[in-house]
């Protein structure tokens, strides 16, 4: 089970990589607030938001594995499939974030902001799916009480992931959200490679 909790750490940390407008508001917020608190406030949304669409993601897979019999080398393919696909995407287009000219002035309101703005990329639960299959996360046909250690190892790892980039924005003098996004997709390209290999060994090196 704790090796269940490390691969939701490891998807709720290396997924926040994708979430480049995201972490170009945090930034904005950073640099605009001398308190962490607000920083922290909006990355913490982010995080809850984060581990919902991670749930979601576990629960499709449990569904699929343990009541539909489907065997879990496809889905770590199929999270292989999409994993190489936004390896390339980010590669190839490296967008660009402007951040918004106005964010909320008090905690709570950045905290709902940042969560409705979070929920309006339901997409990404495709790529906790994708990362969750490609790593195998259900090959052992475990129950759906252990599906909570690496729901809440997606909350952890995005959070862990909100803290570097607010301590390090916090301590860079000199910061351009060009580079941020830049820096980020390619990240988010090694990322996905990586992991999409780890499917592919689900699916080639271990048998039926």
């Amino acid at each position: 089970m704790w090796f269940m909790l490390i691969k939701g750490i490891l998807a709720g940390g290396f997924y926040s990589f994708s979430c480049m407008s995201t972490a170009v508001i945090i930034s904005k917020i950073t640099k605009e607030h001398e308190s962490p608190t607000f920083a922290l406030t909006a990355g913490f949304a982010h995080s809850l938001v984060q581990m919902i669409f991670g749930a979601i993601a576990i629960f499709i897979l449990h569904l699929s594995l343990h009541y539909l019999r489907v065997d879990y080398r496809n889905f770590a393919l199929i999270g292989a499939i999409i994993l190489f696909i936004l390896a390339v995407t980010f590669y190839r287009t490296k967008p660009i974030f402007t951040p918004p000219e106005t964010l909320p002035e008090n905690p709570k309101s950045m905290f709902a902001h940042l969560f409705a703005y979070s929920l309006s990329f339901p997409i990404r639960i495709l790529g906790f799916f994708a990362f969750f299959g490609a790593m195998g996360l259900h090959k052992k046909g475990t129950p759906l009480l252990y599906d909570t250690f690496p729901i809440l190892g997606v909350l952890i790892g995005s959070c862990i992931f909100w803290v570097i980039l607010i301590t390090s924005v916090k301590k860079s003098h000199h910061f351009y959200y060009e580079k941020l996004t830049e820096s980020f997709a390619r990240i988010c390209a090694i990322t996905f490679v990586v992991f999409s290999l780890i499917g592919l060994t689900q699916v080639y090196f271990t048998g039926y």
